[in-house]
């Protein structure tokens, strides 16, 4: 896994289901990977209020575990 694209559905049902959960040690994907979590906005951030609430999320690996 190097890096997958998500919406916000897709990436509640993940973290629902859990295939992503939010260990001590940071986000974990499939209990196999550490990774970041990124709000892909395609407004320009000065004038996003909320800048956890976008439409798309990258999941990107960070290191196995």
């Amino acid at each position: 896994m190097e890096e997958i694209i998500v919406t916000k559905y897709q990436l509640s049902e993940m973290y629902a289901s859990g295939e992503i959960e939010d260990s001590s040690f940071g986000w974990l994907y499939q209990n196999q990977f550490y990774i970041h979590i990124i709000a892909l906005h395609e407004k320009d951030l000065d004038y996003v209020s909320d800048v956890t609430d976008a439409e798309y999320y990258k999941i990107s690996l960070i290191r196995q575990k």
